[in-house]
């Protein structure tokens, strides 16, 4: 994968991930287990993404 590919998967991944967190904080206010849900999950996706700026870091040139 070459740099470029790379850097738009990793800031979809971490602006994706924290707008599903919000989404989820909202959704959790009519249902609990559905909000907390997308929330764990757009922190795993912002995870990844704060994972692959790592990677991004450790490559060669």
């Amino acid at each position: 994968m070459n740099d470029a590919k790379l850097d738009g998967l990793t800031w979809t991944l971490i602006y994706g991930g924290l707008l599903a967190v919000c989404l989820g904080f909202a959704v959790r206010l009519r249902d609990a287990g559905l909000g907390w849900r997308i929330i764990g999950g757009g922190l795993v996706a912002s995870g990844i993404g704060g994972f692959l700026i790592w990677v991004r870091s450790r490559r060669g040139r």
